[in-house]
């Protein structure tokens, strides 16, 4: 009998170090999940000016007068006098920027706007072109 007491005392000892052991290799496979998971989206983290397939936009930027990390951009919207550049020059306090869009932004042209971007002044993504609003109304070409 007492054999089998002892036999059955070794047994749960076994039985306890292979459920820790396993209890261990789960915990650290969570771990180095997390580790990993972490590590990867620190190293691929959002990237501003990578390029939108939905909306494509190549900017040229003629006089850099300061580089604000603003989201927009004000100025007055008109037709590009250099294609190569861009299919829309904003003339702005910063000088002018040109525009390169696949979207159809004719009915703002001549009108103040405002330029809705992500990214820098060298390079961004173009969210948006929005008349420049004043008050409760739009502003009209004169």
């Amino acid at each position: 009998m007492i054999n089998k007491h002892s036999s059955d005392s070794e047994n749960k000892e076994a039985s306890m170090s292979r459920k820790t052991k396993i209890y261990f290799l789960v915990l650290a496979v969570g771990i180095g999940l997390i580790a990993g998971s972490l590590y990867y989206k620190n190293d691929k983290g959002p990237n501003p000016t990578a390029d939108n397939s939905d909306s494509p936009a190549e900017v040229g930027v003629d006089d850099k007068k300061g580089e604000a990390s603003q989201n927009y951009l004000e100025g007055t919207l008109n037709n590009s006098d250099n294609l190569s550049l861009g299919n829309f020059k904003l003339i702005s306090s910063l000088g002018e920027v040109y525009l390169k869009t696949t979207r159809d932004f004719s009915k703002l042209i001549g009108l103040q706007v405002i330029v809705l971007i992500n990214g820098t002044m060298e390079k961004f993504e173009l969210i948006d072109i929005q008349s420049k609003v004043a008050g409760d109304s739009y502003i009209l070409p004169q």
